[in-house]
């Protein structure tokens, strides 16, 4: 990309707040703008990607199709109050609007805000706007076995665990199993927003 773009197209985004986070939605709309009509560092700095290699995978997110006639998603930048930095990203992929279902992920870029109850947070928060302003009747989450945080962080927040999915990803070219998890709207608890466990 060009470090001079011109017509950069200006970008609205929905910002939501929890006690410790502003969680900073990202779009296909919103890929698009900024893939299309921003610099590399614009891109960067937007959405706290810390290298180049960082800034690459998105790219060619981006360039490879993110949704579907199908599916789409909705994702957000989990943005430290204090700080001002990006820390990590939650939200729903694989979303099929159609259905009202979507697959919830989340992810800790930086280390060194694991265990501070910081997903835990951002998640509760993400689940309520899925049900209360995507329509979402059911939202599913898949978790590898041996990854106890995000394990504890679905159990926590009302999940119920459904079964094992047998070699369902791939994961430094050996397949895994997922563990399936669901959280139906008419299951879902608001008493479960705030932070319950420590991711």
């Amino acid at each position: 990309m060009s470090d001079a773009v011109a017509n950069k197209e200006e970008i609205t985004t929905m910002v939501m707040e929890t006690a410790r986070l502003h969680l900073k939605e990202l779009t296909p709309a919103i890929f698009a703008a900024l893939f299309t009509t921003y610099t590399d560092e614009d891109i960067m700095a937007f959405m706290g990607l810390r290298t180049k290699e960082e800034l690459e995978t998105e790219r060619n997110k981006w360039h490879g199709g993110m949704t579907t006639y199908r599916t789409s998603f909705k994702l957000f930048l989990l943005i430290e109050k204090s700080t001002g930095s990006v820390i990590g990203r939650a939200g729903f992929h694989n979303w099929y609007a159609i259905h009202s279902r979507a697959e919830l992920g989340y992810v800790m870029t930086d280390e060194s805000k694991r265990r501070m109850g910081y997903m835990s947070e951002a998640v509760a928060a993400i689940i309520r706007y899925g049900f209360a302003e995507m329509g979402l009747n059911r939202i599913e989450a898949l978790i590898g076995p041996d990854n106890e945080p995000s394990l504890r962080i679905a159990r926590a927040l009302g999940f119920t665990q459904e079964g094992i999915l047998r070699s369902h990803f791939c994961n430094d070219g050996k397949m895994v199993d997922s563990v399936m998890f669901s959280l139906l709207k008419t299951e879902y608890d608001p008493a479960n927003e705030s932070p319950l466990t420590r991711s």
